[in-house]
């Protein structure tokens, strides 16, 4: 699988190169086209009744069962949980490896003549592992072929290229197995035939759980469910996704942000501040290490991230926090050390932090009403 590395502006390369070398820049930039070998989470909402060991050890069992019965299902080698090594959260994430398929072996793989295309969004979620969802197919095609990353057309694709729609949505059966290509330049169309005039990059192989005209009859809102069910991709993770209940109690997050809540040490009752909070996973993650208990406000300057956010808290029934639609930078410039900040560092040079009297009613005076509030 051919990944380019990562190519930043010319000023932030600059940037980069005062503190690292030329190829310690390059094996960096390399690294950030792969998605992290051991996968980190941890469970999405806190429930008072189940706060002990063995609460947890029942959760693990419970996920450890969905994973073996997908990779059953997927024909994968198991893949075994494990209790996060680091001991303040070893018995509060799991974490597994996420194995890896050989490049010479993915490279093998047959390309099948029935083509579904994704964006590179949902591109990326397949390399963490993802099944494909429904709203994230672009195109279902039939009979292509990969050249220099483009889909082109030959004899048998040129003449189905004018077949009408019910034709080329018959040719499409439920569990037909598919080939999965990203376009990577953004320029397909959803439902388009082919032929393709983007780069496209193939990311493995899967099994369609959908009818072709059910899902482009239909907006991308109206859709949801697994659309493709991934069976080879280099990177061989569970689709925790794939089952409601599971995916309900399960949240996947990066160690770092797990950490970054948990040496906060946040206590209930306490007054904290998220100043950057979408998509919300340490906001949540708070909520949950202060049992709900604490008074925790989420901003953001981007309003569809807080309105999905708001979405998550009514979801999930968290109480504890309010999330608003506000820039940060341009809120406060107060606050003590008596009450818990959590900031993205970039931040902390344009605030003027000083340890003086902070409470919830003087940052309320400049937060949007709740008319204001964007739910």
């Amino acid at each position: 699988m051919d990944l380019k590395s990562i190519q930043f502006s010319k000023d932030i390369e600059e940037h980069f190169l005062k503190y690292f070398s030329k190829s310690h820049y390059e094996k960096i930039c390399r690294a950030l086209t792969t998605p992290p070998l051991i996968t980190y989470f941890r469970e999405r909402k806190f429930n008072e009744e189940q706060n002990d060991s063995n609460s947890f050890l029942q959760f693990q069992t419970t996920i450890q069962n969905f994973v073996n019965k997908q990779c059953e299902e997927k024909q994968w080698e198991k893949i075994q949980l494990m209790k996060c090594p680091i001991d303040i959260l070893s018995n509060e994430v799991l974490c597994f490896p996420v194995n890896v398929m050989d490049i010479e072996t993915f490279n093998n793989l047959p390309r099948y003549d029935k083509v579904v295309i994704v964006d590179i969004y949902c591109g990326k979620s397949v390399l963490r592992g993802s099944d494909i969802y429904s709203p994230g197919l672009l195109s279902i095609s039939p009979n292509g072929i990969i050249y220099n990353y483009k889909i082109t057309k030959y004899e048998i694709k040129k003449e189905k290229r004018h077949l009408k729609e019910n034709n080329i949505n018959s040719l499409f059966k439920i569990n037909d197995i598919v080939s999965i290509y990203v376009d990577i330049e953004g320029k397909i169309l959803r439902a388009s035939r082919g032929p393709y005039e983007s780069k496209l990059l193939f990311i493995g192989n899967g099994q369609i759980l959908v009818n072709r005209i059910d899902i482009f009859s239909k907006t991308p809102n109206e859709l949801q469910g697994i659309g493709v069910k991934m069976i080879d991709s280099i990177y061989k993770s569970p689709s925790f996704g794939s089952d409601d209940s599971i995916n309900d109690r399960v949240f996947l997050q990066n160690l770092p942000s797990i950490l970054c809540a948990k040496f906060l040490e946040p206590k209930p009752q306490q007054l904290i501040l998220d100043m950057c909070s979408a998509p919300g996973g340490k906001t949540m993650h708070l909520a949950n290490l202060t049992k709900d208990k604490a008074k925790i406000i989420a901003l953001d300057k981007s309003k569809p991230k807080i309105q999905i956010l708001n979405e998550e808290l009514k979801k999930y029934k968290f109480s504890s926090i309010k999330a608003y639609n506000v820039d940060a930078t341009k809120l406060v410039s107060q606050v003590t050390k008596n009450d818990a900040l959590l900031l993205n560092p970039d931040l902390l040079k344009v605030l003027n932090i000083e340890n003086e009297s902070f409470s919830y009613d003087t940052i309320e005076q400049f937060l949007p009403s709740e008319e204001q509030k964007y739910l």
